[in-house]
């Protein structure tokens, strides 16, 4: 029998829903907890009504496993689920891409508690997501201005500058040569020469919408995290099946055609060896380029004239450079 207190407080009145479900390992009774407000201008009637409906029903979802916590917000259960992930093995750069939709997710429902997330409130956050002025950090910069005697005027060099501004020295060098990198790379080096961007660069903002396929990964991220509540009885359904994210044109395969291939092929006849393994395994194979760029000499078998492909060399820019299996962990000869 649920046990119900009132709660007289600042804000008004509310009743607190106390359920025991057995006892723990130390004998100690396990409790569950329901804050429930009632709804303004509620008669005492309706008031008394709607309480003895919300324990009753609070009860029967305890009595049938599931675990209720109306006070967990999405932010939080997220953070948990991303760390499930990590220890179940998924790999680093999936998850990294996770967390980068999680920063918009959590913008609009991070806040929200878990169990009162409904499809309506997705379906708003994946059209605010269509919209222009959605793409944080997404400008590029180019240098109008010489890097060299500025960087040495400030007492460092380019490796020291890469390391405190945290970007690759690649990076770096190609600033040097003129090349456009992303804006948040731009203003992290200017934060660190206490200089200002528009006397470096010049700066293009992309206020482009999210594409579908972008803002149907958000849903994906959006169905992964509220699959595990549901998986652990915290929710009673997957409030992201029942939503309606955008839906993802089809597109065809750009594919290089065998005149282009041929170009190709004679144009490496004029670049050192290494590129001319590189392009021609990427041609044969059909392999990613991480995945060439993460062959050994182990895994060339010269008798039997094949190579195994079942790593890559993949970068992130909270691990840097580092090996880790395909995609599918399926080796490819």
């Amino acid at each position: 029998m649920a046990n119900i207190r009132k709660i007289e407080g600042k804000t008004g009145t509310s009743y607190k829903v106390t359920v025991t479900s057995g006892r723990d390992i130390t004998g100690k009774q396990i409790r569950h907890y329901l804050t429930w407000t009632p709804e303004p201008k509620m008669t005492q009637r309706q008031t008394e009504k709607a309480l003895n409906a919300a324990a009753v029903d609070f009860e029967r979802k305890i009595l049938e496993g599931f675990a209720v916590d109306n006070r967990q917000t999405f932010a939080e259960y997220a953070e948990y689920v991303m760390a499930l992930k990590e220890r179940a093995g998924t790999k680093h750069r999936t998850l990294e891409y996770y967390k980068a939709c999680l920063v918009r997710i959590n913008q609009a429902i991070g806040h929200k508690k878990l169990v009162d997330i409904r499809p309506g409130h997705l379906n708003s956050l994946y059209e605010n997501l269509g919209e222009r002025g959605m793409r944080k950090n997404s400008g590029k910069a180019t240098l109008i201005a010489d890097m060299a005697p500025i960087i040495e005027a400030k007492g460092y060099t380019k490796e020291k500058l890469a390391k405190e501004a945290n970007i690759s020295a690649t990076t770096v060098s190609a600033i040097t040569q003129g090349k456009r990198i992303k804006l948040q790379k731009a203003e992290s080096i200017c934060a660190v020469l206490d200089e200002d961007i528009t006397r470096l660069f010049t700066v293009e903002v992309n206020d482009e919408p999210l594409s579908a396929k972008v803002v149907s990964d958000h849903h994906k991220v959006i169905r992964i995290i509220l699959r595990q509540a549901e998986k652990e009885m915290i929710v009673q359904y997957n409030a992201a099946i029942r939503a309606t994210p955008p839906k993802v044109p089809r597109t065809e395969a750009d594919t290089f055609q065998p005149e282009e291939v041929m170009v190709i092929r004679d144009a490496l006849e004029l670049e050192p060896l290494k590129w001319k393994v590189i392009t021609h395994l990427l041609l044969v194979t059909g392999c990613r380029r991480g995945e060439i760029a993460g062959l050994t000499w182990d895994k060339i078998d010269w008798h039997n004239n094949t190579v195994k492909i079942n790593q890559a060399l993949l970068y992130t820019s909270t691990r840097g450079l580092y090996v880790e299996t395909t995609k599918t962990g399926a080796p490819a000869s």
